[in-house]
Formats: structure tokens, sequence, C-alpha cells
């Protein structure tokens, strides 16, 4: 494995994030703060909250770009690339993994370790009417962003060494969002959302709004806790996501922004 990267400030590192809220046996939660920290994140409204996303953790990360651009050695090592990589969980397998960046979210939590796994260019699964072209796809949607301005340029000098997204779409999980295509991606902390900030209320807000969650920012130490609002009973998620299949069914309240090869849909 490779040596940690260091952190940018207040970013999201993809590691595992507390509950804002306890949890009974059930899962479901109770009037009760997991510690001192998030309550006072949860009670804090300067805290940034915004939309957690039905989907897979995965990372942007800047990387060498092997085509050269012009007969300049020093420009073409110069040149960098955006390289996409899936979050794995107690990974085994036979490629080359990098460990969660350094970051106030850890790596490793009870029985999860996390690390992120390279996703190849040309990669493609399954045949026939199943085929998907996930490299290919989900690097040409990386494209689309840096293009329409939501992934930084790889090569900008201010341009973050790694930047956290979700992978989403007709491929990955349910799509509770109604992705059109196979992969697509959501820059993570992207969608703000209200939310009041008594647990009564919250869990109201549940019940009406059919949403997975959202995710609470500390403004000062960037540590970042989970609301989900699939564990309130009643969820509106929930009751969507029993009727739900990957391209029918009743889909979400809120919206991320998407981005796919063949555009950004809002």
């Amino acid at each position: 494995m490779s040596d940690q990267t260091e952190l940018c400030s207040h970013q999201f590192n993809g590691g595992k994030m507390n509950h804002i809220f306890k949890q009974n046996e059930k899962f479901l939660y109770v009037n009760e703060f997991t510690c001192e920290a998030a309550e006072r994140c949860f009670k804090d409204m300067r805290a940034k909250v915004t939309l957690k996303v039905d989907g897979e953790c995965a990372m942007l990360k800047r990387g060498q770009a092997e085509a050269p651009v012009d007969d300049n050695a020093d420009s073409n090592a110069q040149l960098k690339k955006w390289i996409f990589y899936r979050r794995q969980d107690n990974y085994k397998g036979e490629e080359e993994s990098i460990p969660v960046p350094e970051g106030p979210q850890p790596g490793s939590f009870q029985s999860h370790n996390y690390s992120f796994v390279p996703l190849g260019a040309t990669l493609v699964t399954g045949k026939g009417k199943k085929k998907s072209f996930v490299g290919e796809d989900t690097y040409a949607a990386i494209d689309v962003g840096v293009t329409a301005g939501l992934i930084p340029d790889p090569n900008d000098d201010s341009a973050q060494e790694f930047i956290t997204v979700e992978w989403v779409g007709q491929k990955h999980q349910l799509n509770m969002d109604f992705c059109p295509a196979h992969h697509g991606i959501v820059v993570h902390g992207t969608t703000p959302v209200k939310v009041p900030r008594t647990f009564e209320e919250v869990a109201e807000m549940a019940a009406t709004c059919a949403i997975e969650g959202v995710v609470f920012e500390d403004g000062e130490t960037g540590e970042r806790f989970k609301l989900k609002f699939t564990s309130f009973q009643p969820s509106l998620f929930n009751l969507h996501k029993r009727k739900h299949k990957p391209t029918t069914g009743i889909s979400t309240t809120i919206k991320p922004t998407i981005i796919t090869k063949d555009g950004v849909i809002k």
C-alpha cells in the first residue's frame, strides 16, 4: 500500500462516519446522541448539512497521465489526470489498494477496514444486453464534470489531491434517484438540505421526505456525522425502496446533481 494522502481542509476522506443519534437493536434511532461532538454539530445552525446519496463511496485521485501531449518530456511528466477509485471493505483482492486518506473519519472501525482500489479505464462487465462499459462510462463522466466545472481540472494548481464522490446509476444499489445511465458520479457535499434541529422534527421529516439521509459537517474540525432517514420509522424512503427497481418505482424527494457520460442531470 502507498503512503497516506494529506487531507485538505474540511475535505471528506471517505472514512467511517459516526451517527448523530444512537441506534437500538433494530437499527432505529433513539433520542440520544452518540457523543458530545455529534450533539454539538447537530445543534450548531452554522454546520453544513448536505444530502446523503444512495450509491457507492468512491474517490477521484490525481495521478500521472500516461498519454503524451507533445514532445516536451518535462511537460508530459507534469501532466495529471483523475484516477477513479472504488472504496472496498476488508479488501483481499490482487489489485494494489491505497488506504483511506488521513482525516477526521477513520479508515478502520470495529469490523470494517476501508481502502480504495483503482478502476480500470477499459473495464467491461456482463454480456449481451447486460453488458456494461464500467470504466469507459465512468471516466467519460469525469471528463464531463471537468468541462462543466463541477470537478476541478486535475492540471490546475489549486486542484485537490483527491475528491470523494458517490458512484450511482442503474448498476449501483437501487438507483433511487433514477439516474438514466449505468454509471454516474455525484460529488460529495454539493446538495444542501435544510434540516430541523430536534429529534421529533427530524422524525417527522423522515416520514414525508424520501431521501436516504443527510451528512452534518463540523465547521471547526471537519468531522462528519450521518443522519439516516432510513433509521426512523416510518421512513418514506424505505416505503419507496420496497417498491423500487433501478428503472421503475417512486423516486426520491431531493435530487443530487448527477454527472454522466452524456451530460449533467440536475
